[in-house]
């Protein structure tokens, strides 16, 4: 995806992550749209004030890729067109190796709802570069015998909390603040609705 805006150097590069933050950027407001979200808009003035995504933008990195090809899935799942967003989400594995794991969910979620049919179209990107790639590498599983990051612990190993500990640098602390206040309504409201609930069975 991003080979024809590379070959103008870094700042094509910049166009293109600038340009997948703009399809991102849609994804979030038709998310929020469609969870009926009031003041739906700051989805998107939530994402660019994230630090480490605003800084990974005005990059060349594979992250914001990854997170548009993501987003989009999420978006075909929720209007339930499951087609669409399998062939997305297919795509996110040649982004970031970590995709894995975010393609795990949404296969558990495939499976609880029980559109067993759709799993086998996450692996349709796999069997077109497989095929693809397998007239260079005589290899027809290069994809996973060529993988470029090993398992041997590439980028070594840190704190369980890191992330929490450097919120400031990663989500920002208005995010951060933000996050725990919706937090913190959510359980009330949750535990709200449970006494009021109790109470009327009681009283019945």
């Amino acid at each position: 995806f991003s080979s024809p805006f590379a070959q103008f150097g870094f700042k094509g590069m910049l166009f293109f992550n600038t340009l997948l933050f703009v399809v991102t950027s849609f994804f979030l407001l038709k998310i929020a749209e469609l969870l009926s979200l009031k003041n739906s808009w700051l989805a998107i003035l939530f994402c660019f004030s994230i630090p480490i995504y605003f800084g990974v933008v005005v990059s060349g990195l594979t992250e914001i890729l990854l997170a548009t090809l993501i987003i989009a899935a999420l978006y075909y799942f929720l209007k339930e067109n499951y087609f669409t967003g399998c062939i997305i989400l297919s795509f996110s594995y040649f982004s970031r190796p970590e995709s894995l794991f975010v393609i795990m969910s949404f296969v558990l979620y495939l499976l609880v709802i029980k559109k067993y049919k759709y799993i086998p179209i996450i692996g349709s990107s796999i069997l077109i570069y497989s095929i693809a790639g397998s007239f260079t590498h005589d290899d027809f599983f290069w994809v996973f015998t060529k993988r470029p990051y090993s398992s041997t612990g590439t980028y070594g190993s840190g704190e369980l909390f890191h992330f929490v500990g450097s919120y400031k640098d990663t989500f920002g602390k208005y995010i951060s603040y933000s996050f725990l206040v919706g937090i913190s309504v959510i359980f009330y409201n949750l535990i709200k609705t449970k006494l009021t609930h109790s109470s009327l069975q009681w009283t019945l």
